[in-house]
């Protein structure tokens, strides 16, 4: 199986300074290891999106139940009727 090589001085490159010492190093990969670090990526890129698809609905909830919550509160304690009481 033939190794792939990369060079982590793109940075350098893109931006025109001089990186950290270790952009200068060679890194030597099998393919079998570029393979596995894909995976990896791709799933832990899927968990984060649930996660961030989560947390929004969760927000989302809140928001609801929140504004509900004050609106009962308000009718059950005769604020409703009054302008500018909250």
């Amino acid at each position: 199986m033939e190794a792939v090589a990369i060079e982590l001085d793109a940075i350098s490159a893109i931006s025109g300074t001089s990186a950290a010492p270790f952009a200068q190093v060679v890194v030597t990969l099998t393919k079998l290891e570029h393979i596995q670090l894909v995976m990896e990526a791709r799933c832990w890129k899927s968990l984060h999106q649930r996660a961030v698809s989560r947390l929004q609905q969760l927000q989302d909830s809140t928001r609801r139940f929140g504004s509900s919550a004050r609106a009962h509160r308000d009718r059950r304690l005769g604020l409703a009727a009054m302008p500018g009481m909250r």
